[in-house]
């Protein structure tokens, strides 16, 4: 379960980020070394993390889970989510994983992740680790080499999903923080710095819930009340805007 950081957490992430919680936000206050942010805050090290670099972040819950002290052995499994600048930088890391044993299963998506509710271009593989290693290269390449957004995901060896996603044209992190629903769960780390968001530090020490952008309203609405259950409140700006973009319309499934 996610919540809030308490009072020590609280004061212990106030002294790292006192510089940057507030006042004027530069692209260089927005990342912070890991190691020091794990030090600073006596976090154990991320799990998978020796994946990430080289064009392949981490961001999102799993970040959350972290820096409130919810991500460890006790919590398995748990679930990652890895983007890519590149769809080589998403070959590069799924060869990585299936080659350290992590099993693969994997589907395609064109033009978004919604279409897999629809059953429409949902290219499930039960058992692709039953393919000999050469075809399974070749199944993860053409995978990689598709158009629209593509997904990969594969199990850790102790249970833990971690989900690969890509798009064809290439991405910053400034951009891939830009996809996130709330700016609480605006970080992306890429194995050296963590990069978080202009209002990240302050909403986290604050247990606020603040929208950042609605890609798909109905699934907002769905993490706004996970999120609120788990003690980060929105303020009335941000249940308005969910509300109003799910009861208005302003969405629809892809054709």
């Amino acid at each position: 379960m996610i919540a809030p950081v308490g009072a020590a957490q609280a004061d212990r992430l106030r002294a790292l980020v006192a510089p940057y919680a507030r006042g004027s936000v530069t692209e260089a206050s927005m990342r912070l070394p890991v190691e020091r942010v794990r030090d600073a805050l006596g976090l154990p090290d991320i799990p998978h993390a020796h994946f990430l670099g080289g064009g392949c972040w981490l961001m999102g819950g799993s970040l959350l889970r972290w820096l409130c002290g919810q991500l460890g052995p006790e919590n398995n499994p748990g679930d990652f989510d890895l983007f890519f600048e590149s769809r080589a930088a998403l070959e590069r890391t799924a060869v990585r994983l299936l080659r350290a044993g992590y099993v693969p299963k994997c589907f395609s998506l064109k033009g978004s992740p919604w279409d897999r509710r629809r059953k429409r271009i949902y290219n499930p593989v039960p058992d692709l680790s039953a393919l000999p290693e050469e075809e399974m290269l070749l199944y993860l390449h053409a995978l990689a080499t598709r158009p629209g957004l593509v997904a990969v995901d594969f199990r850790a060896p102790n249970g833990d999903l971690i989900q690969l996603s890509g798009v064809s044209s290439r991405a910053s992190a400034q951009e891939i923080l830009a996809l996130a629903d709330y700016t609480v769960c605006q970080m992306v780390m890429d194995g050296r710095d963590l990069h978080v968001g202009r209002y990240t530090w302050t909403d986290l020490m604050e247990g606020r819930l603040r929208a950042n952008q609605l890609g798909y309203p109905p699934i907002a609405m769905r993490r706004l009340v996970k999120y609120w259950k788990r003690g980060f409140r929105p303020d009335a700006s941000t249940v308005g805007k969910v509300a109003g973009a799910v009861l208005g319309g302003r969405w629809r499934w892809p054709a």
